[in-house]
């Protein structure tokens, strides 16, 4: 199913009975990305009462990996309701995170779910999102002499060249789509140049 990624960082800020909740997502590919960010916003806010969080690494509506983190609010009342505003908007590779602070009225488990949930909703309105396109890593084997053409080749597509190594051949290891896997297959026609097959490419 094809889904959203953030473009940049976006913010928002809620009031729910004197309680504020500020929202934060941001783009990520990894647990360790995510975890960095709720780092950086506890750090930022010490004074808080609570940060919480929610993740997903890849496609939100088959998410092999999320991340949770209720940071002391009743289970299921904050990280959940933030995971389901970012599957909802079908927006994967992404971290919200949510701070707290407390305005001195009990909201109740039903109450605060809606506040997070809006406070991130509220964020991701205020975001800009391009579709997912899937990426991968293919080889693409050459004589010296065409290295030079490859590369220009490469960037005509608008692919990128991550690293290259050197035996008895070139061989560039490029990150491309689909699209462009095909493109980069009828600019080597010509030329004794092997390109991996996109279905045996490592994903990005």
């Amino acid at each position: 199913m094809p889904y959203q990624n953030l473009t940049a960082n976006t913010a928002a800020e809620l009031e729910v009975k004197k309680s504020r909740f500020l929202a934060f997502v941001q783009p990520v590919t990894s647990r360790d990305a995510a975890q960095a960010m709720i780092a950086e916003l506890k750090s930022a806010y010490p004074d808080a009462r609570h940060v919480c969080a929610a993740a997903v690494f890849g496609d939100p509506a088959n998410a092999l990996e999320v991340l949770l983190d209720d940071d002391g609010e009743p289970s299921g009342t904050a990280a959940k309701p933030m995971l389901s505003a970012l599957q909802g908007r079908a927006v994967g590779d992404a971290c919200a995170v949510v701070v707290r602070y407390f305005g001195g009225v009990k909201l109740g488990a039903g109450g605060l779910a809606r506040a997070y949930s809006k406070a991130v909703l509220m964020a991701l309105d205020a975001g800009e999102f391009v579709d997912y396109v899937e990426q991968r890593i293919v080889k693409l084997k050459a004589d010296f002499a065409l290295e030079s053409q490859l590369r220009y080749f490469t960037e005509s597509i608008g692919a990128a060249v991550i690293s290259e190594g050197y035996t008895d051949q070139v061989i560039l290891s490029i990150q491309l789509t689909q699209v462009q896997h095909g493109q980069l297959n009828s600019l080597l026609e010509p030329h004794e140049a092997s390109l991996s097959d996109w279905d045996h490419a490592e994903p990005v």
